[in-house]
């Protein structure tokens, strides 16, 4: 099974420039815990809840601190065309539960008409997959 057999389609991206206070918002109207961070057709970064409360609330930072501040910058990926079961071994190497999908170009694509759109491996068709999550929207 490939990635892409059971990634999200519509995926909700921030940009480094918006403020965490929008960051937690999206986050709360998606359900979410992560959200991918992309700039000129890159992906740039990541951010999740627990980056805004250590790096920023802890920290005693502002509302309209910019997402660059606190999102972590290394990010693991894969492609959407990867083996689940490669994907779920690296995975668990890396001890990552979330790992965003990029097409062939490395860029994060979600044009809903394009074939391989999409973003994050979703875990419908493996629910043994915490690493593969749906929680992206």
């Amino acid at each position: 099974m490939k990635v892409s057999d059971i990634m999200t389609r519509d995926v909700r991206l921030l940009k480094p420039d918006q403020t965490i206070r929008e960051a937690a918002n999206l986050m709360a109207e998606i359900n979410a815990g992560a959200l991918p961070v992309s700039e000129n057709d890159r992906l740039v970064g990541m951010i999740t809840d627990r980056d805004i409360v250590i790096r920023a609330v802890a920290q005693g930072r502002p509302l309209d601190t910019k997402v660059a501040a606190v999102m972590s910058k290394e990010v693991l990926y894969c492609f959407d065309t990867d083996d689940l079961d490669d994907v779920s071994r690296n995975m668990g190497k890396a001890q990552v539960r979330r790992l965003p999908v990029v097409n062939a170009d490395k860029r994060p694509d979600n044009d809903r008409s394009n074939r391989e759109a999409g973003f994050h491996a979703g875990r419908q068709a493996r629910p043994d997959l915490d690493a593969l999550t749906s929680e992206w929207q």
